[in-house]
């Protein structure tokens, strides 16, 4: 059986930027290295008053009709590009989910260290997943199990109750063997 393969269309790409003799559209519009508008001109034109003023010609915008393309440093757009980038990685913010395991025959001591645990979590600004796990028999009985998953929340509701409100983003459900709800915090301000 013979295979036959599509090329796929060219789009250009928005985050490489094409400088100099990479440009192969027949015109552009420019703008200088003053930030003027010098209109649109055939791209060798432009090219050749990029080299005069020692400068590349550096296309900006591909997707535009016709292509906007500025005269200016190359490299040093490239480098203020990249710690720009760095910035804005470094000031997201990354929402971890935590997990707190809980089983059905839990003793009152270990749940309440889940419910501690749980509530740092949410004071440090990260979602908490509750899971029930539900063994055996205990399938038989999904009734309680919620109501324990329930009772959990209420707890931790209660501990946070001056740092913020706790909001319960998905409620109990069963999921196979187990019972899932996630929690976040909402800081009072």
């Amino acid at each position: 059986m013979r295979r036959t393969y599509r090329r796929k269309k060219y789009k250009p790409d928005k985050t490489q930027f094409r400088a100099n003799a990479r440009i192969k559209v027949p015109e552009v519009r420019l703008i200088d290295q003053d930030g003027n508008m010098r209109g649109v001109m055939p791209t060798k034109e432009a090219l050749e008053i990029a080299q005069t003023a020692k400068l590349d010609l550096v296309e900006v915008n591909p997707t535009a009709v016709p292509p906007i393309a500025r005269i200016q440093d190359f490299g040093k757009m490239a480098y203020e590009r990249e710690k720009i980038k760095q910035k804005q990685k470094a000031a997201q913010k990354t929402l971890e989910t935590k997990g707190v395991r809980l089983t059905f025959r839990i003793s009152e001591h270990d749940r309440m260290v889940r419910v501690k645990q749980s509530v740092k979590f949410l004071n440090k600004g990260h979602k908490v997943k509750i899971e029930l796990i539900v063994r055996g028999r205990e399938n038989a009985h999904m009734n309680v199990a919620f109501e324990k998953a329930k009772s959990f929340i209420e707890d931790v509701k209660e501990l946070v109750s001056e740092e913020g409100e706790v909001v319960v983003e998905s409620p109990p459900k069963k999921e196979g063997h187990r019972i899932t709800s996630i929690i976040i915090l909402k800081k009072s301000s």
